[in-house]
């Protein structure tokens, strides 16, 4: 079960300190995983593509 919260908090730290494809692996990862708070990495999915230049694709996850 805290699986998928380990995962969400190491995406948010690795956001945090800049290195977006980390972040961007371990988030999908959270959101993909069966825990009690799927899906609220959306937003910081969303982040993470707008920072690695995927418009397309922040714009999709910033909507859910």
């Amino acid at each position: 079960m805290f699986y998928g919260a380990n995962l969400y908090v190491a995406g948010w730290a690795h956001l945090q300190a800049g290195d977006n494809e980390k972040a961007l692996e371990r988030l999908l990862q959270s959101n993909d995983a069966n825990w009690f708070g799927q899906g609220i990495a959306a937003p910081l999915i969303a982040v993470a593509h707008h920072r690695l230049g995927n418009g397309q694709e922040a714009l999709q996850f910033f909507e859910q």
